[in-house]
């Protein structure tokens, strides 16, 4: 539930979370930062031949958020993107991805984006919580702040088991509408 107990939207969550990320701390190495969007959305290929290359997603990144920073908020990108409307999978791995090392080699500016990010996931059920270390850098996944029901097959049969804390990740089935989490499936 958001303000006012009414149910919260997930593109309005995704809005506030945008407006709250500063892309001066993300948009620091643009090889690095290129590769995030690069593996979750077609930008338009480099070598197109139907294009000058100059009008596709990936030129347009490049003049306003690299080139010309200030011209784009995060909120401008995300929209570029098509965020806002991205399947729940590819938004967390997408924040995932903007809190993560490959990204953000500097591990203050990955702390600033978490606590930019978890005020609004938290409103809705998740958070941007460290799961670990990679080569020193902290490892940031989406999790659930909120009890969930996990199915598990034991002895051939299903049994449900109440779990307080799951990472989001690919060994389960989820279905996360950033507020209401369902897991089949998979362990803990």
């Amino acid at each position: 539930m958001g303000r006012a107990g009414r149910h919260r939207d997930p593109q309005e969550t995704r809005r506030e979370v945008a407006r709250d990320l500063d892309l001066g701390d993300l948009a620091v190495k643009p090889d690095r930062f290129m590769a995030l969007p690069d593996r979750l959305w077609v930008l338009g290929a480099p070598l197109d031949p139907w294009s000058d290359g100059s009008s596709g997603l990936r030129a347009r990144i490049d003049r306003h958020v690299f080139r010309n920073p200030g011209d784009w908020s995060a909120e401008d990108l995300f929209e570029e993107l098509g965020a806002f409307e991205a399947g729940d999978a590819r938004f967390g791995k997408f924040l995932e991805g903007l809190a993560c090392a490959d990204v953000i080699p500097d591990e203050p500016a990955q702390r600033r984006v978490a606590a930019a990010v978890n005020p609004h996931l938290r409103s809705a059920g998740a958070e941007l919580g460290e799961t670990g270390t990679d080569g020193g850098y902290p490892v940031f996944s989406v999790i659930s702040t909120r009890p969930v029901w996990v199915c598990r097959r034991y002895q051939g049969r299903i049994s449900h088991v109440l779990s307080s804390r799951l990472m989001w990740n690919h060994s389960h089935a989820v279905a996360c509408a950033l507020g209401m989490v369902y897991v089949r499936g998979g362990e803990e």
